[in-house]
């Protein structure tokens, strides 16, 4: 079996923050439809956002998202390979499923 690769917790953290940005727009239409008094569909509110505040528009308040990811999740990320650097092994022993799975839930409290 070859050794599993490792990379920094901040590959968590940077892919949550991509994960926004791609997500944030679907987001926005989301809660302009479920604040909107006219319902008028997605595909509408999404071309009604952009033909009346602009492009860029289906990206506002993207910094707050994005300060989020950056700091929660990267937090997470980091809480758990912390623990699981930390849990003693014998050598060439692997963590068990169940340890695994109770640190990542611990993490993400």
């Amino acid at each position: 079996m070859a050794p599993t690769e490792t990379f920094p917790f901040w590959f968590g953290g940077s892919a949550s923050c991509m994960a926004a940005v791609c997500t944030h727009p679907l987001d926005l239409v989301k809660v302009r439809l479920q604040t909107s008094k006219v319902k008028v569909g997605f595909a509408r509110t999404a071309v009604n956002i952009i033909r009346h505040e602009g492009l860029l528009a289906i990206y506002s308040g993207l910094s707050a998202s994005l300060l989020r990811q950056a700091t929660y999740s990267t937090t997470r990320f980091g809480v758990y390979d912390i623990m699981k650097n930390n849990t003693k092994t014998a050598p060439g022993e692997q963590v068990s499923f169940a340890k695994l799975l109770a640190m990542s839930f611990s993490a993400g409290w």
